[in-house]
């Protein structure tokens, strides 16, 4: 068992990094020759959004529009874009991950930029057992890891990734390095009344230190962005190395709780790799 969990840990600490930044340009990061691409790999439904795959996250009612606006302004949208991303406070995210090997991972959490580092919460199913839920919380920049039964229903500390990844934030990075807007128009997402975009990014022009040394990208990525009646990032949909990713986020600037586990139900990363 003490081994299992010495393998499992780094697996999951990756996972839970690369899951929490899925809603953009963390989907591109991950080269298509590294192991968390074939855990978790990434997709964008554009396409995927009315397959079945995609479960009700994906529920977008987009009938084909006459006449859609192939020369929007997209200095016009980036400036929207930025606006409305700027006045979320608060948001509950949901995302599902779609295998290019036909895997569907399903995860939801919430958001608090209120906080400095933000706060963020993430239930989704352990990568090595979908049969165990596993929990995240960050707080205060460290992230805390319940695995149920492999850490024996404690909290672990994972101080080598306490910086967490910001959602909002790499939708700000990735905003710098639009190229191309369509609107598409008006759109039924999830019972919210949003507008379409087709937005394509030109991950070379995303600002230095965006994404890691060695990164392998497309010359340019495509995302489906539905923005609200407000103008906020309701939806993101992007495909990219054969796989999908569908996030939505909801419940915009209501009331949330984020607080570390308590102290007696924590237990250090050291421990856990010790067999506890």
């Amino acid at each position: 068992m003490a081994h299992s969990q010495r393998r499992v840990l780094p697996v999951v600490l990756a996972t839970s990094t690369l899951l929490l930044g899925l809603t953009a340009c963390g989907a591109e990061e991950t080269p298509a020759s590294s192991e968390s691409s074939s855990d978790v790999a990434q997709e964008s439904p554009s396409d995927s959004s009315t397959g079945a795959d995609t479960s009700d996250a994906s529920n977008v009612t987009d009938e084909p529009m006459t006449g859609a606006d192939t020369s929007a302004d997209a200095a016009q949208f980036i400036e929207e874009f930025t606006r409305g991303i700027d006045a979320v406070e608060t948001a509950v995210m949901s995302m599902v991950l779609n295998d290019p090997n036909g895997s569907v991972t399903e995860m939801s959490g919430t958001m608090d930029y209120l906080r400095d580092p933000i706060a963020m919460t993430m239930t989704m199913p352990s990568p090595e057992d979908p049969a165990i839920t596993m929990e995240t919380v960050m707080v205060d920049g460290v992230m805390y890891l319940n695995m149920g039964e492999m850490s024996q229903n404690m909290w672990v500390e994972a101080t080598g990734f306490t910086e967490a990844s910001d959602p909002i934030g790499e939708m700000r990075d990735f905003s710098q390095a639009i190229t191309e807007v369509v609107h598409n128009g008006p759109v039924d997402l999830d019972g919210v009344p949003a507008e379409h975009y087709t937005v394509t990014v030109e991950p070379s022009l995303m600002p230095a230190g965006t994404l890691e040394p060695g990164t392998m990208l497309p010359e340019t990525v495509t995302y489906e962005i539905y923005l609200d009646g407000e103008g906020r990032p309701a939806g993101m949909d992007i495909e990219i190395m054969g796989g999908s990713v569908i996030t939505r986020l909801t419940n915009f600037n209501e009331p949330v709780t984020i607080e570390a586990p308590p102290a007696d139900q924590i237990i250090s990363f050291e421990e856990f790799q010790g067999g506890r």
